[in-house]
């Protein structure tokens, strides 16, 4: 079997397993903090996401296609230059973004989003911004060497820790304040499940 066609197969079945644990995860996220907490971390999501994608500045397709084209001439000293320089200017970027979300929670959830609850999942969704934007630069950078075996494992085992870290900590956190009426709270614990999963 050739190289590309093994790694598409890896690629395809770590798709579908990520895919059927996503499923799960939404169940598992409904299930324990209700529909209005679900509403309330669904508000604060797209904040990360701009970030994120601000953070990204497209680098990870521009990583996989450089490192192919470097890789296919076998100049290794091209491909490491371009892997520090990206992770530089991720790094860099996260730095500055991810403080300027924290400052900015207070303004975007009184005035965005019109709900001081959801300056808890805003603040707390905030230190994920580097590990998200850092992973997608690897993962452009197996994708150009064409191993696909990192991206595709690293993919099912965040699903997997997610979905274990979520189960067990924001169960165990909800039912230590049994009393606890505001979903935001409880919702402050899932998105902190969130971020030691994306750390693992």
């Amino acid at each position: 079997m050739s190289k590309f066609l093994k790694g598409t197969l890896i690629l395809l079945i770590a798709s579908l397993i990520t895919r059927v644990l996503g499923f799960i995860n939404r169940i598992v996220i409904a299930r324990f903090i209700g529909e209005e907490g679900v509403g309330l971390y669904m508000m604060a999501l797209p904040t990360l996401f701009l970030v994120v994608n601000i953070t990204q500045i497209g680098l990870p397709i521009a990583i996989s296609k450089y490192v192919a084209e470097a890789n296919a001439r076998g100049d290794e000293r091209k491909i490491k230059k371009i892997l520090v320089v990206s992770l530089a200017c991720t790094f860099t970027l996260s730095m500055i973004f991810t403080p300027a979300m924290l400052l900015f929670a207070p303004v975007l959830s009184e005035y965005l989003f019109t709900d001081e609850r959801t300056i808890w999942p805003l603040m707390a969704i905030a230190p994920i911004v580097p590990i998200i934007a850092i992973s997608s630069v690897l993962r452009g950078y197996f994708q150009g060497k064409q191993n696909m075996k990192p991206f595709a494992f690293s993919q099912v085992i965040e699903q997997v820790a997610r979905i274990t870290f979520i189960a067990v900590l924001t169960k165990a956190f909800c039912h230590m304040e049994s009393n606890m009426r505001q979903p935001g709270q409880c919702l402050h614990r899932l998105s902190v499940s969130l971020y030691l999963s994306s750390t693992y």
